[in-house]
């Protein structure tokens, strides 16, 4: 499963994981902005093993779809899914990213998924105006940790046993860790 916010690139990565070519003119590589994921194959010659990946949409409209507990993407009652490439653009506020991706954390640790690896990717790092990596693993963290925050004092103000751990990654006080 290959996911993250919108305009990302999940899908540039998508198609040159299948091997789709540039257009015959040295086009860029197409972009969709979809409501619908796309499924494809990518093969190993070497292995000649074959990986279905799944190239999920970004827009904030398809999270319920892709983290509901009854028949999102991630339940148990869907088709299994190992691993997780979480696509972040280094160029822009990692805010919508951290919101996403801590809802995805949350959904896999609170819920029976079959997920067994969750890897971040940092596209357009090759741009000029892109974070290096160290600062973006730190800035990520950082919003983690306050999502973290936020979200447990939301969940011990609406009750005193903090029975809902669906909302939290780690525990009150804590810091999150790689």
């Amino acid at each position: 499963l290959i996911c993250g916010a919108t305009g990302s690139g999940k899908t540039m990565l998508f198609q040159k994981l299948l091997g789709i070519e540039k257009g015959g003119r040295g086009e860029e590589f197409l972009t969709v902005s979809s409501m619908v994921a796309a499924r494809g194959i990518c093969k190993d010659d070497e292995s000649d093993t074959k990986t279905e990946v799944l190239d999920y949409p970004g827009h904030i409209r398809m999270r319920g779809s892709l983290l509901s507990s009854k028949g999102g993407i991630l339940s148990s009652h869907r088709p299994v899914i190992n691993d997780v490439l979480f696509v972040i653009d280094s160029t822009t506020v990692l805010k919508e990213a951290a919101d996403l991706l801590y809802d995805l954390l949350a959904c896999i640790q609170n819920n029976s998924t079959s997920v067994k690896r969750v890897s971040i990717c940092w596209s357009k790092i090759d741009l000029k105006i892109s974070k290096n990596g160290k600062r973006l693993q730190l800035l990520l963290k950082n919003e983690l940790n306050r999502l973290n925050s936020t979200r447990t004092t939301m969940v011990e103000s609406t009750d005193d046993t903090l029975d809902d751990k669906s909302a939290i990654i780690c525990q009150p006080g804590t810091s999150f860790n790689w």
